[in-house]
């Protein structure tokens, strides 16, 4: 008995005496090291511009690198434009490291690698991560989208593929099942169309109809004074 009490003794002692840096192995991942990521809306450019372009942006994502300590750095590349982007622990804040993304155009991928700068180990790979950022569903932005947000085909990154003809079709069963007044189905006939292209280019239009005016009405003149 005696001499379980005295192993344990030594062994808690050994724990007390050995430099926590000793015990701690900076070469190794843990398992906590992990990525995630969250997003947060911003409609401000909406109410500057009245035409956007594909450059404006709705969506910041944060890409989240948990579990890290004080000699960890984070090197992080997009497969959008292949950037590369490091970040250092003087950055980290509770031993997560943080990046910001703004591009919503389509899916892209990260992929993450964590290094260590313990002495034993300087710059070592000690893992790597991988994390997706979903496309921006096209017609979460859809007027219709505000006023059923609850509604499967109008959230942030829902998956479709169907036509806006077809989309109309779907939300139109939905506001009917919810007892709402159903909106008018996008015209896909050719004369459609181009209505729906001139009320949203009213100015540019505008301005071709009365240059075509204008060029009738010189041919016409000119027809009357050859004769």
């Amino acid at each position: 008995m005696k001499k379980y009490v005295f192993l344990l003794s030594f062994f808690i002692g050994f724990l007390l005496i050995v430099p926590k840096n000793v015990l701690a192995d900076y070469c190794v991942a843990t398992n906590n090291m992990e990525a995630d990521y969250t997003y947060k809306e911003d409609f401000s450019v909406l109410k500057n511009k009245k035409k956007l372009s594909k450059d404006d942006v709705f969506f910041h994502y944060f890409i989240n690198i948990s579990g890290l300590n004080d000699k960890n750095y984070v090197v992080i590349t997009n497969n959008y434009n292949k950037k590369t982007k490091k970040i250092t622990a003087q950055e980290f804040k509770n031993g997560i490291a943080v990046y910001e993304w703004t591009k919503f155009n389509k899916e892209v991928e990260f992929t993450i690698k964590i290094y260590s700068l313990d002495e034993n180990c300087m710059n070592k790979n000690i893992k790597t991560l991988t994390i997706i950022t979903p496309k921006l569903n096209k017609y979460y932005l859809d007027e219709k989208c505000r006023e059923i947000p609850d509604f499967e085909m109008c959230q942030p990154f829902y998956e479709t593929d169907i036509n806006y003809k077809d989309f109309y079709e779907n939300v139109n069963i939905y506001r009917k099942k919810k007892g709402m007044k159903l909106v008018s189905e996008f015209d896909t006939t050719k004369t459609g169309i181009i209505l729906d292209f001139l009320k949203n280019n009213i100015c540019s239009s505008t301005i071709a109809i009365m240059f075509l005016i204008g060029i009738i009405a010189i041919i016409i003149n000119k027809k009357k004074m050859s004769e």
